[in-house]
Order: C-alpha cells, then sequence, then structure tokens
C-alpha cells in the first residue's frame, strides 16, 4: 500500500504544480483522517473535491479539503460548459449534455471506454494514473466533436 500510494503522489506532483487549480472528481482515500490530511498535504495544488461514493461525510472532507461540492459542479473551458462530477450524470433535462460535456470518475472497469457521447471517463484507470490536463480534455472534446 506505501508504495501504491508514494507511486500515486509522484504521478500527481509530476503533472501537478503547487499553484494549480484541481478538481478531483471523489473517492480521495481510503484511511483514518489522520493519514487523510497527510497524503492531502503531499499532493500539489489547490484541490476542489466533488464527494465521491466512497468518500466520507462533507464535514470529514472539510477537514481535509478547503473546498468540498456535495454532487456536481459547473465550469467553463473553453466554449465548453463541463458538468463535473464523481459519477456520470444522468442529469439531462437539468443540463443537456448535448450543449455540456460530463467529466467524471467513478467507473473503474478498464474494458469500458473513455468517451461515450458527451462524457468523459477521467479515473486514472484510463490515463495510467496521472491526472489528466485542460488540454487532454480539450483534445477529446475537439476529436469527438469533429466526429459527430
Amino acid at each position: 500500500m506505501e508504495e501504491h500510494n508514494r507511486v500515486l503522489i509522484d504521478k500527481w506532483n509530476e503533472k501537478i504544480k503547487p499553484n494549480d487549480i484541481v478538481y478531483h472528481l471523489g473517492d480521495f482515500c481510503f484511511s483514518s483522517l489522520d493519514t487523510q490530511i497527510k497524503m492531502r498535504n503531499k499532493l500539489n495544488g489547490d484541490i476542489t473535491i466533488i464527494k465521491g461514493n466512497h468518500d466520507p461525510s462533507v464535514t470529514r472532507l472539510q477537514k481535509i479539503f478547503k473546498t468540498v461540492v456535495k454532487e456536481d459542479l459547473i465550469v467553463e473551458l473553453e466554449e465548453h460548459r463541463l458538468i463535473l462530477s464523481h459519477k456520470p450524470t444522468e442529469k439531462t433535462i437539468k443540463y443537456p449534455l448535448k450543449y455540456y460535456w460530463n467529466i467524471h470518475g467513478h467507473e473503474h472497469i478498464k474494458t469500458g471506454l473513455k468517451v461515450r457521447g458527451h462524457r468523459i471517463n477521467v479515473n486514472l484507470i484510463f490515463c495510467d494514473y496521472y491526472p489528466v490536463s485542460e488540454e487532454e480534455i480539450m483534445k477529446l472534446i475537439i476529436e469527438t466533436e469533429e466526429n459527430e
């Protein structure tokens, strides 16, 4: 487990610089609060976490992260609106996916698709355990839109 955590931290810090803004899409760390705080303190970036189904309560997450989002968050990237969520969203009435892209994690079946419609799965298993950058997201969006 120590080797696993070290590799994840090293890959994170290789791509994320201390002042980068990061959106973590949940399921941060299965451990004690003390260990979770220590893990967070080893990671670069100003991290906003979107609560995952395996994360502790929002109250506990607030002891680890400055910004905690309970469900999903909408951000803009160039001309695109992104719904950042832990699980793939089905909120097509509230957020019609024709106009939005859903960036999510949660699905960890390696045989699953990374891009499915306007949903992009950025679970670490699809990214060689590296965080995914804005540039990588935009590349996937542009490639997908060109083929629609």
